[in-house]
C-alpha cells in the first residue's frame, strides 16, 4: 500500500490539509475544513486509509492537541511538530496556509521533523492553568509598576518602614 503524507495547517478558523504521495510534488489531497470541525478532518483521514497508508502532522499551536488525540484514537498516525523545530528555507517570507501545509507534508516525507510528546488531557489542562496564572501575575506586576510610577511622578511616596502593595494592619 502506498503511503500518503498529510501536512495540516491548523488554525482557529480553518484547517488546511495537503497530501503528498511518496514520489512527486503534485498534491493528491487539498482540502479545507472549518476550524472546530475535528471530527470532519478525522473522518476524511479515515476515508483515505482505505487506499493509502496515511501519516499526518501539524504544528503545535493554540488549538492544542485534540486533533492529534482524535486521529490517534481513530488509528491514524498523527504527530505534532514544535514550530521552533520546523525547518525553514531562507528567504521564504510569504506564508499562506496551503504553503505551510505543503511544507509540513514535504518535511514529513523527507523525515526532517522532530515531534513533541502529546500530553494527556489532564496535563494539557494543568499546563493551560499554569500559563493563565503566569499571565495574570505578569499583568499584575505591570499594573503595580504603572501605578507606582504615576504616584512617584506626583511626589507620593510610601511611608517609612512600609512595603509597597502590602496592606496596613
Amino acid at each position: 500500500m502506498n503511503r500518503l503524507f498529510v501536512g495540516m495547517d491548523v488554525h482557529k478558523e480553518k484547517v488546511v490539509m495537503i497530501g503528498l504521495p511518496e514520489r512527486g510534488d503534485t498534491p493528491i489531497l487539498r482540502e479545507t475544513f472549518r476550524g472546530g470541525n475535528i471530527s470532519g478532518v478525522v473522518r476524511r483521514l479515515q476515508a483515505l486509509t482505505s487506499s493509502w497508508a496515511v501519516e499526518s502532522c501539524y504544528e503545535a499551536g493554540p488549538s492544542g492537541y485534540g486533533l492529534a488525540r482524535a486521529s490517534t484514537e481513530a488509528g491514524i498516525s498523527c504527530q505534532v511538530v514544535a514550530p521552533s523545530l520546523m525547518p525553514r528555507r531562507p528567504g521564504n517570507l510569504v506564508k499562506t496556509d496551503s504553503r505551510d501545509a505543503k511544507e509540513l507534508a514535504l518535511a514529513l516525507r523527507a523525515q526532517m521533523l522532530q515531534f513533541v510528546r502529546i500530553p494527556s488531557r489532564e496535563e494539557e489542562e494543568i499546563r493551560g492553568l499554569v500559563r493563565c496564572r503566569e499571565d495574570i501575575a505578569r499583568q499584575l506586576r505591570n499594573f503595580k509598576q504603572t501605578v507606582s510610577h504615576w504616584l512617584l511622578c506626583r511626589c507620593h511616596r510610601p511611608p517609612a518602614k512600609v512595603k509597597r502593595w502590602t496592606p496596613l494592619f
